[in-house]
């Protein structure tokens, strides 16, 4: 701020503390420094009468007051933030005897997973806008959608430990079958989307049923799902 040249530069007491604070405040370094403001005078001297100066034009002085803001570390506060530096504190209503620190790092850890649960009601399942007025609706809806997020939540991590199980790294389940290594809900329900079942009828006398045929992608999953291939029509 003291290397400011332009006409706009504070000028007073009030507004050059109001500068300092704003720095501060946007830097975020008031903490540790100590920033008081230092008046000094400017003189300058101005010619009494109008017209060409010459040796005999009277002069006035003119004494204005400028102020600077000197700022000096404070190397208490400095060792104060050092010592807990990568330190911040977490509070719990969790038995200390049944969840020790590590436990209790853990389980806050995991918050963030949370969060892209319900990152996901908004994203893949679209929750919103919810069009209804009255609170129980409302509460329903999100019920519902709540068990939907906890079946996709399960889907996801009985895949993943199978695949961790059976020592598979990825699945092609990717466009143009490229592999993932990570499936998700959204994928696994997708490669199944467009498995359509028919029926055959002659009149109301029901012929045959039979489904498009899985690929080999589609039956691998289902295998690690424990999930039994007839129930897409494929032989087991």
């Amino acid at each position: 701020m003291n290397e400011r040249t332009d006409k706009r530069r504070p000028k007073t007491q009030k507004q050059v503390q109001s500068a300092v604070d704003s720095i501060l405040q946007k830097t975020g370094a008031g903490p540790w420094l100590r920033v008081k403001l230092v008046d000094r005078e400017l003189h300058r001297h101005v010619q009494m009468t109008p017209g060409k100066p010459s040796w005999r034009t009277p002069y006035r002085r003119l004494t204005t007051t400028a102020w600077q803001a000197v700022a000096d570390v404070d190397p208490q506060a400095v060792r104060a933030s050092a010592a807990t530096d990568g330190i911040f504190p977490l509070i719990t209503n969790l038995p200390a005897d049944t969840h020790p620190p590590r436990e209790v790092l853990k389980i806050y850890k995991y918050q963030a997973f949370v969060e892209k649960r319900h990152e996901q009601l908004k994203s893949v399942a679209e929750v919103v806008p919810i069009n209804f007025k009255s609170p129980a609706r409302i509460d329903a809806f999100l019920f519902l959608f709540f068990v939907a997020l906890t079946i996709s939540a399960l889907l996801e991590r009985q895949l993943r430990n199978a695949m961790a199980a059976h020592q598979i790294d990825s699945l092609p389940i990717y466009p143009e079958a490229r592999p993932c290594k990570a499936p998700t809900a959204c994928k696994i329900l997708s490669l199944f989307a467009h498995v359509r079942r028919h029926r055959l009828l002659d009149g109301d006398r029901h012929l045959k049923t039979f489904w498009d045929p899985i690929a080999n992608a589609q039956r691998t999953v289902l295998e690690l799902l424990d999930i039994p291939a007839s129930q897409f029509g494929a032989e087991t």
